[in-house]
């Protein structure tokens, strides 16, 4: 798989998010304006006829200070990773 790369702000603060829909002419780009802000993604899964709200979600928590931000991969409700990020 070939590394992708994305051309993004000169200021991203504290976190980024782009993601690539098909039948979307353009990507879906952006971030919280504030240095202490939060981005949250969540991805819907169709299974077996019903929806799976929030099968996956990413969320990008700064802390207040905006020194670090904590970084966590849910899937299914079950944090498979969570990490401590220093800005």
């Amino acid at each position: 798989m070939t590394p992708r790369t994305y051309n993004l702000p000169r200021n991203v603060r504290p976190s980024f998010l782009t993601a690539e829909i098909d039948g979307l002419k353009s990507k879906i780009a952006s971030g919280p304006k504030a240095r202490s802000g939060r981005l949250s993604a969540a991805v819907a899964i169709r299974e077996n006829g019903g929806i799976l709200d929030d099968f996956a979600v990413v969320d990008a928590i700064a802390s207040r200070d905006g020194l670090t931000t904590l970084v966590r991969v849910t899937v299914r409700g079950k944090v498979v990773h969570e990490e401590t990020i220093t800005q």
